[in-house]
């Protein structure tokens, strides 16, 4: 058995109520549907982003006491200023000279 026999006008014609290129009801139920999906979408990502926020796992907070310097590699941390150093001295080595302006 066939669709076309079982939907002589189509699928679509049955669900939009025409076969029309341009249909105002056609038009009003689909942006209705698509705002209903954007809005039920928008609904459970809120209560998703409060059930994490509200259990906890969202934000750790730590305390200052916890934190130590120790974390930081400072080795690597001098040899960054360093290299930075070194390229700021190279910078200020170069000279530039006036470029002439050969159509003068």
């Amino acid at each position: 058995m066939k669709l076309k026999s079982i939907f002589p006008t189509g699928i679509s014609g049955k669900f939009y109520l025409s076969n029309k290129i341009v249909g105002s009801k056609r038009d009003w139920i689909i942006l209705m549907c698509v705002f209903l999906a954007l809005i039920i979408s928008v609904v459970v990502f809120d209560f998703v982003i409060y059930t994490k926020i509200s259990s906890g796992e969202m934000y750790v907070s730590i305390n200052r006491s916890e934190l130590n310097l120790e974390n930081l590699k400072t080795a690597e941390l001098k040899k960054l200023i360093e290299n930075f150093e070194a390229k700021t001295q190279k910078v200020t080595s170069l000279k530039i000279e006036p470029v002439i302006d050969p159509s003068i």
